[in-house]
């Protein structure tokens, strides 16, 4: 995929640029999303006793 994108770019073939881009953004998103719900997960706040 990263051939493509680059071959793309040098190409200035902006339709074969556009899915990979935005598949590396949706991934990019998703991998954001699932550190964020782990980290919420594990670091969850201690309740004080009588709350």
């Amino acid at each position: 995929m990263g051939r493509l994108l680059y071959e793309s770019v040098v190409n200035n073939d902006v339709p074969a640029l556009q899915p990979g881009i935005m598949s590396l953004v949706g991934l990019a998103v998703l991998i954001t999303t699932l550190t964020d719900q782990l980290y919420a997960c594990i670091n969850r706040p201690i309740s004080a006793p009588g709350r």
